[in-house]
């Protein structure tokens, strides 16, 4: 949740949302007086964001970046490490359950690697080797 000025403005409030699966990475930044908590995701990209900052470079007025005072370092870092153990948490139990159901995605690219080794374009090495790597082992 941002309101005032960490939306770059007097009034009013914002509550943006990111679900853990589209979550690719959380940054923390810290300079002399101020510091910024930035959410990577697909839909975001990484970039120098500041406090000070205008226009797109500024932290206030992006929706994925939180501004705090250095002195509140601690308290950020501690909240970032917790949020990137919920992330690794989410995206353990995501790659269980596809591996518990079956993803078909890795079936499919096994299928079309095995017609490539039929047809002599993937060596038997080769074969083995991706189908190693496709299903973790």
């Amino acid at each position: 949740m941002k309101w005032g000025s960490m939306l770059g403005q007097d009034l009013g409030s914002r509550c943006i949302a990111f679900e853990f699966g589209n979550i690719t990475g959380i940054e923390i930044k810290k300079s002399v007086m101020s510091g910024t908590v930035e959410i990577l995701s697909p839909a975001t990209k990484s970039s120098q964001k500041t406090y000070w900052g205008r226009g797109e470079d500024s932290a206030a007025r992006s929706d994925n970046v939180v501004t705090f005072q250095t002195s509140r370092f601690k308290h950020f870092q501690r909240a970032v490490n917790t949020v990137r153990e919920l992330i690794a948490d989410y995206h353990d139990q995501d790659n269980s359950r596809r591996s518990e159901t079956g993803n078909p995605d890795y079936i499919s690219e096994l299928e079309k690697l095995a017609e490539l080794k039929e047809k002599g374009i993937v060596t038997e090495e080769e074969f083995a080797a991706k189908k190693k790597n496709l299903l973790g082992l």
